[in-house]
């Protein structure tokens, strides 16, 4: 999980800026692009310049440790700054002091974990776990939120100049009648798009505020290559599954755009309210056609390309055409349902309704 949330600086010791962060990557002093390459677990395995050119490769202990301290910028393992006085890595709520193997301070939600050290990191097994710090949405999914409710916001404030230019327009009168109903076309419009942006924030504050962990993450796992002599075929893909071993969502996104973030948090989003449920080893999604339309609407709002009707496309076929999600009515038959499933193919399910997750 990469801690750097929104543009984060850090200046030189004459007080210039040295590095200028943002998602996947930064700006040096002199305005210099830099890409951080990360692994599974979010540590910074290579950092390469605007041409491609390797700058910095890391390996790590398994608790942290570099195997040889690397020069230059200081986010590394877990996505986390390593403070160069105390070695130390900012977890923000804790430190951890890798060459010790532990957490410099007590976990705050020791209670709930007694049979383990307060003091312990990743429940001793950092090769399993990673580090998730309480929050709903992790540390690292932070700076993707915090991007998304950034252009959110300034959808927003677009649409409300839009509303008072033209309430001054028809407040100063003397438009024809065809400019009049232009100016009020225009604030209709503007007051949806204000509704719309509003139903967005409050899902994604739901989500923040959920008792289930949601992370996110970079990673090219589900991209396809372009065939290597026509260069024809690659595609950008993105997914949400459940991490059984974590307890968590997780977003997994080819790039760093909006319009795939946006897709998932819908995903992410139809399972905290019972739309959607998960099961297998790898915490496939269950869900039925409805529910990936709605995403890919979504997706669509914030540049995802959404060409024809996906409820048409060959590769949703299996996808039921009748919604299922779990009601007031049907939870103890889902529940129930969720069991069976468990118990004829031996492999984890999940679903969440009403703040409670089943497995």
């Amino acid at each position: 999980m990469q801690n750097v949330n929104k543009t984060q600086r850090k200046p030189k010791k004459n007080g210039k800026l040295e590095y200028s962060y943002f998602p996947g990557g930064y700006f040096d002093g002199t305005g210099g692009l830099h890409f951080l390459h990360s692994d599974y677990q979010g540590s910074v395995v290579m950092v390469t310049d605007s041409a491609g050119r390797v700058e910095q490769h890391n390996t790590y202990y398994p608790y942290g440790e570099p195997h040889r301290l690397p020069s230059g910028q200081p986010i590394l393992y877990g996505g986390k700054e390593r403070e160069a006085i105390s070695g130390e890595y900012n977890y923000d709520a804790r430190h951890l002091y890798s060459a010790g193997l532990l957490m410099t301070t007590p976990d705050p939600a020791a209670s709930t974990t007694p049979g383990i050290s307060p003091y312990v990191f990743c429940a001793a097994n950092p090769i399993r776990y990673i580090d998730i710090t309480g929050c709903r949405f992790t540390d690292g999914s932070m700076r993707f939120i915090d991007m998304y409710i950034e252009e959110i916001n300034s959808r927003i404030e677009d649409a409300q100049m839009e509303i008072d230019k033209n309430t001054i327009l028809l407040a100063s009168g003397g438009l024809s009648e065809k400019k009049a109903r232009s100016a009020q076309k225009a604030i209709n419009k503007a007051q949806a798009k204000i509704r719309s942006m509003n139903e967005i924030l409050a899902e994604i504050d739901e989500l923040s505020n959920s008792s289930q962990v949601y992370d996110i993450r970079r990673s090219n796992r589900y991209n396809k290559s372009a065939d290597i002599r026509t260069g024809l075929g690659g595609s950008t893909n993105s997914a949400t599954t459940y991490n059984f071993q974590l307890d968590a969502v997780l977003i997994i996104l080819g790039d760093n755009s909006l319009g795939l973030l946006a897709h998932e948090l819908r995903h992410a989003y139809q399972f905290e309210t019972g739309r959607i449920s998960f099961h297998g080893v790898n915490g496939e999604p269950f869900y039925d056609l409805t529910d990936e339309y709605e995403a890919y609407e979504r997706g669509y709002m914030f540049g995802q390309p959404f060409q024809g009707d996906i409820r048409k496309a060959p590769s949703y076929s299996r996808l039921s055409k009748t919604e299922k999600s779990a009601n007031d009515k049907n939870i103890q038959e889902a529940i129930e349902n969720n069991n069976r499933l468990k118990a004829k193919n031996n492999l984890p399910a999940v679903f969440r309704y009403k703040g409670i997750t089943y497995k």
